[in-house]
């Protein structure tokens, strides 16, 4: 929940100087707003002061923070506080880093917070002014105990498997079934009744009884209640609370709390382990959402600290055929692509244009089709089969004097390399590991013969693969390319060569066929 507050700033020229002051008011003690000595135009001087008192002690971590250009801790000598009979003194401390350059947000990262400077505080322990001490949360051990015991956490998991029993009785019929056939249909059933109100949380926001009646909830709601029912059908499942991407990664020598904001379960029917998650229904049963891949997440168990990888190993692949067949009286191209599409791929398709052929024909437009006649889509609600997309239409070819300039694979390929950093000192992370395949026949009549062909190009490593092949026979010419992105995250070491490979994928899969007119 946030607000924004926008202001007009007249006559603002190059040298004009923008200063503001706002006081931020919060009922938590439990951690302290973060400061980020960073942002995205470089930074002069920031300094950050903070008075603490001094029966709350705070623990702090420092992101790329080296050294500060001034630190001091000291008591407030000036001001005496009161409470009841106790007089104290309010601890200082002061943080001040100079000249920290802008930050530099290029594509494919998880969130800015996991690499801007930054410095935050965690409440970790309360000395009570009457005396003992209360230590709030120092270790994961102690965080899953906290968890297991939370009216909106574990409790929940147990009040939703006792009503989950009479839903199994009267919903689903899971006789004769194994264990592996049983999860995937108590998911399934979850995703399809049950929908997500599109709020992230690791508590859930309402009694078990009201979801089930209500049928919608936050993520928390349909998770935690989706690990219940399949203990109650003798599944074993463990709630992992993550952090979202866009809400930065875990640092896992840091038992802080609020890391966390979003909760999904881990399942191991038989012989198998998956995570899954019950808010999305166009991702399969096995796998989770993209928002959901990012490092790592802690298993919820008693007293035990046991990490789960996020990362999906599943290849995703975005497959594209296209037929060409110039007109010689118009000279434009009659163009017919079938896209194929799987797992992320997939996903990505039908979340971004909503099976809609309206949005679907907008999109292809941009790809190198003048005028489309038809849009047709397949398997959309079937998320284990591929989604394919069919589409017809006409598209421009280039002529310079009697030569005709075609590229086979219209605009699909990439044009622009979005690595355009020349050092990097963060990961590349492209979530999942994918391949894109284009594949394109170009139909010649006698009316053309073929001046040219572009060469061949292949490359096969640790990092990626990259084919592309022409073959021309009587009646016209193929071409195939494929890249394939053997890893889901590169680290920086693996950036220029990253690098380079992209601008390989963009040279050779762009280049064009040139025809003569008889």
């Amino acid at each position: 929940h946030w607000y924004a507050k926008k202001f007009v700033f007249p006559d603002v020229k190059e040298g004009s100087i923008i200063e503001y002051k706002y006081v931020l008011e919060t009922p938590f003690h439990f951690n302290l707003p973060d400061w980020e000595f960073q942002s995205r135009i470089p930074t002069i001087y920031s300094k950050y002061i903070v008075k603490m008192i001094p029966f709350y002690e705070y623990r702090f971590f420092a992101q790329g923070i080296t050294r500060f250009s001034y630190q001091k801790s000291e008591v407030d000598k000036g001001i005496l506080r009161r409470f009841n009979v106790l007089e104290f003194h309010d601890m200082i401390h002061t943080y001040v880093i100079e000249n920290v350059p802008a930050f530099k947000d290029e594509s494919f990262i998880t969130s800015p917070d996991d690499y801007l400077i930054k410095i935050d505080f965690q409440l970790a322990k309360f000395n009570s002014p009457t005396g003992g001490s209360n230590e709030i949360i120092t270790t994961w051990p102690k965080l899953n105990k906290s968890l297991l015991k939370k009216e909106k956490f574990g409790k929940y998991i147990k009040k939703s498997t006792k009503l989950a029993e009479s839903l199994l009785e009267t919903e689903l019929d899971l006789n004769q079934k194994s264990d592996a056939e049983k999860t995937r249909m108590i998911i399934e059933y979850v995703k399809s009744t049950f929908s997500w109100n599109g709020y992230y949380s690791k508590y859930a926001s309402k009694r078990p009884k009201n979801f089930v009646d209500q049928k919608t909830g936050n993520s928390a709601d349909i998770n935690l209640f989706l690990i219940g029912m399949l203990n109650a059908a003798g599944i074993n499942c463990d709630p992992v609370i993550i952090s979202t991407r866009n809400h930065g990664k875990i640092k896992a020598d840091y038992p802080f709390d609020h890391f966390f904001n979003y909760v999904i379960a881990m399942v191991s029917p038989e012989s198998q382990t998956y995570l899954t998650d019950g808010t999305e229904t166009l991702i399969p049963y096995n796998q989770i959402p993209l928002r959901c891949i990012n490092d790592r997440g802690l298993i919820v168990k008693n007293e035990e600290v046991t990490w789960a990888n996020l990362y999906s190993n599943i290849n995703s692949n975005d497959q594209k055929n296209i037929q060409l067949s110039i007109d010689p009286n118009t000279l434009k191209a009659k163009s017919f692509i079938t896209i194929q599409s799987t797992n992320f791929e997939s996903f990505s398709y039908k979340n971004s244009f909503k099976n809609d052929t309206i949005k679907l024909k907008n999109e292809f437009l941009k790809s190198g089709i003048n005028d489309i006649h038809k849009v047709v889509t397949f398997n959309y609600d079937k998320e284990t089969l591929p989604y394919v997309i069919t589409v017809e239409g006409e598209s421009s070819v280039e002529k310079i004097d009697d030569k005709i300039i075609v590229s086979p694979f219209l605009g699909f390929p990439i044009q622009e390399n979005k690595l355009t950093q020349k050092t990097r000192s963060y990961p590349v992370d492209f979530i999942y590991c994918r391949t894109e395949s284009l594949k394109s026949y170009l139909n010649i009549s006698d009316d053309f013969e073929v001046l040219s062909i572009p060469e061949n190009y292949k490359i096969d490593n640790d990092l990626t693969e990259i084919n592309v092949e022409y073959k021309k026979n009587d009646e016209g010419i193929e071409a195939t390319a494929m890249y394939r992105l053997k890893k889901a995250v590169y680290q920086p070491k693996e950036y220029a060569r990253l690098k380079y490979y992209f601008n390989m994928i963009i040279k050779y899969f762009n280049k064009q066929i040139v025809l003569k007119e008889v």
